[in-house]
């Protein structure tokens, strides 16, 4: 759970082992609330690239970034702010 405004954004790290099975959403009171999966030197996974949804498969052991913000249309509208739920699964 959390907050973001304008072009902040959040990080969480989860670390998983090649071949496992992710499952990624987030909810929110804006609908343009997304995320990014990060993984090697900032490369987008698996096309998972501002979405509120992804399900793949992890290329490498690794820790892997989820970044979470607002779409730029809505993140420079003054006063933007978003309560979110993220929902990670790896397995």
């Amino acid at each position: 759970h959390g907050t973001i405004s304008g072009y902040a954004y959040h990080d969480y790290v989860v670390g998983a082992r090649a071949g496992q099975h992710i499952t990624l959403s987030v909810s929110s009171s804006t609908p343009s609330t997304v995320f990014s999966l990060l993984g090697a030197s900032d490369s987008v996974v698996g096309g998972a690239v501002e979405t509120d949804s992804f399900d793949g498969v992890l290329p490498e052991n690794r820790d892997y970034v989820i970044r979470v913000m607002m779409m730029r249309s809505q993140a420079r509208r003054k006063g933007s702010v978003s309560k979110f739920t993220l929902t990670v699964n790896i397995r």
